[in-house]
């Protein structure tokens, strides 16, 4: 009967345990801390993003120097607001779809 050559080694044996078992904490401690950071940039980041968005939106509203411009961007926010508030969200993303598209293609 064949006898793997290792079982004759015990100490090469034992290393070897040794080195998984090293390996499977490794791995989930590395799963751990990869989770605990998804779940803590998630809680954290939306009031980052947020601003992100304030900053954006407030660089679109000072782009514009003309009264009657500033006025459309405040009627366009508004539509938006009514929009989200009546759960239209799909409306909104379809345009906002169409005109990045239609923009880039000119």
């Amino acid at each position: 009967m064949y006898k793997p050559s290792w079982l004759g080694n015990p100490h090469l044996l034992e290393n070897t345990a040794v080195l998984v078992k090293n390996s499977v904490n490794l791995l989930v401690s590395t799963v751990r801390n990869t989770m605990s950071n998804i779940f803590s940039i998630n809680e954290t980041d939306i009031n980052e993003l947020k601003d992100e968005v304030w900053a954006d939106l407030s660089a679109v509203y000072y782009k514009y120097e003309v009264e009657d411009q500033k006025r459309a961007f405040r009627e366009v926010a508004y539509e938006i607001a009514e929009k989200i508030m009546d759960g239209k969200w799909d409306s909104i993303y379809k345009k906002f779809y169409r005109k990045e598209h239609i923009s880039r293609q000119v």
